[in-house]
């Protein structure tokens, strides 16, 4: 009686994991192609698939290239979120999300290869435009921070990040750039300058990616 609900889980599984196979693929190429053509080809080559089974899960290489920075996007925003989360105060949270951004990029030196191709397709992610402006409200509404516009907020947090991953990408940052980056941030938004830097500065534990997770597998 179970037998037809098997094989449609097992299909589901099946084409789920081709799915996963060809993001992962797309997650290294994308950093490095600059042809859509080309990059397709080596998606292809990388995941082992034929080009019609490519063309099964997606329409072109722009289709694959926001299905893999939707999920980079909702991948860095859960392994954030316990550090954010762990604050009451909005500027901590801005300041937290800021650095672990960046370690994380640092640690998985393919993705800011990734973020210069790919960087406003993770900034139109769900969790993104969710977590962040939830933040920056509760900060305006406390009047934590000076600025009255909301997008604005969010360009000058997430535009200043999507830059300075593009600092990453491009060569070596010194091991504070992170907290640097945090500080003029927290300024931007209007936090006092000695106060920023403290923040800054604060102890902040690692985020951690779950070894299966799009990025991890990607970057071994």
């Amino acid at each position: 009686m179970d037998q037809p609900n098997h094989r449609v889980r097992v299909a589901a599984l099946r084409r789920e994991r081709m799915r996963s196979r060809l993001l992962e693929a797309a997650l290294t190429v994308f950093g490095a192609a600059e042809d859509e053509t080309a990059a397709v080809d080596e998606v292809i080559r990388r995941a082992g698939v034929s080009r019609g089974t490519f063309y099964n899960y997606f329409n072109n290489a722009d289709d694959l290239l926001r299905a893999a920075a939707d999920e980079v996007g909702t991948e860095l925003m859960l392994a954030v979120a316990p550090i954010v989360e762990a604050r009451d105060d909005a500027a901590e949270r801005i300041g937290a999300g800021v650095r672990s951004w960046i370690s994380l990029v640092g640690h998985y030196p393919g993705l800011a290869g990734f973020f210069r191709r790919a960087g406003l397709y993770i900034l139109s992610n769900e969790r993104v435009r969710t977590d962040l402006p939830r933040d920056l409200m509760a900060g305006m509404n406390s009047r934590r921070f000076t600025i009255d516009e909301l997008e604005l907020g969010f360009v000058l947090v997430a535009g200043t990040v999507l830059a300075a991953i593009n600092t990453l990408a491009i060569g070596k940052a010194p091991r504070t750039y992170g907290n640097k980056l945090a500080e003029r941030v927290l300024m931007s938004l209007g936090v006092e300058p000695i106060e920023a830097r403290e923040i800054a500065r604060a102890r902040l534990r690692k985020p951690q990616l779950a070894q299966e997770s799009l990025i991890a597998r990607a970057g071994r």
